[in-house]
């Protein structure tokens, strides 16, 4: 039995195995793209979000030093599967996209055709085990129109602060909650005030997220034909590809967007 919290006004609320209130100057909430915490304290969560599951993988024929990415309307409608090295012959295999480009499929029957049909990944994927089922909701339109509301921070997904490109957030949750800490620890001690939250995190990171949104929007007009996203592969070279991984918005990015409205 888990111990559950609920904020209430200034408050933490437990049940489950403990129970009983806990009085806080500060709550930071790092509790998810559904968080919980934001619901209580009635601050709004943006509604985009990407489905994923993901599969661990033994005896996978990889190669230990490469990420991979796969791209394609059959085997990641709107998204993209990945194969992700644990070590010599061990992978996490997944799938994420949005609810829409789903169409009525399961996301599990997606990833099992992906692992059974891909003709590339098939290969190394065929004889795996699977040892480990993993799934969860990833935010994909950027923070919330507030992160911070009275003695409330989010940070971390709970907070958008997510790559809308790829859905990554680990180390920009890192970098959220460190500045979250940071800030309440200062207003703790009297030297600072819990409003220096927003503005720290919009110079850290914040135009990086306005533009990964920019830029998913753009391929999700894309992402609806394997042909324009074969233009978009070929267009942008492998130094903008990372780039827009970063939040960069290269200029091909412009020629690719003139593209898909004159379509």
């Amino acid at each position: 039995v888990e111990t559950r919290a609920h904020l209430v006004g200034h408050a933490l609320r437990l049940s489950g195995r403990s129970s009983g209130t806990i009085e806080a100057k500060v709550v930071i909430g790092a509790d998810g793209p559904s968080s919980a915490t934001a619901r209580g304290a009635k601050m709004a969560l943006r509604q985009e979000v990407g489905v994923c599951i993901e599969y661990e993988m033994a005896d996978v024929e990889i190669d230990p030093a490469a990420a991979e990415m796969y791209f394609g309307t059959r085997c990641a409608p709107g998204g993209y599967a990945w194969i992700i090295p644990l070590g010599k012959d061990v992978a996490n295999v997944g799938v994420g996209t949005r609810p829409a480009y789903l169409q009525g499929k399961r996301l599990r029957d997606v990833l099992d055709t992906f692992i059974r049909d891909h003709p590339i990944a098939k290969e190394k994927l065929q004889n795996g085990e699977v040892t480990a089922v993993m799934r969860g909701l990833v935010p994909a339109g950027g923070m919330p129109p507030a992160i911070q509301k009275e003695n409330v921070l989010l940070a971390g997904d709970a907070a958008g602060q997510v790559m809308a490109t790829s859905g990554g957030g680990i180390p920009l949750a890192m970098v959220g909650g460190q500045a979250a800490g940071d800030v309440a620890a200062r207003y703790i001690e009297g030297v600072g005030v819990l409003g220096e939250y927003p503005s720290r995190i919009s110079t850290e990171m914040g135009k990086e997220l306005e533009n990964s949104v920019r830029i998913r929007q753009i391929v999700d007009k894309m992402m609806k034909s394997d042909r324009l996203m074969d233009t978009l592969f070929a267009m942008l070279p492998s130094d903008q590809m990372k780039a827009t991984q970063r939040g960069q918005i290269p200029k091909a990015l412009d020629r690719v967007q003139d593209l898909v409205a004159n379509r």
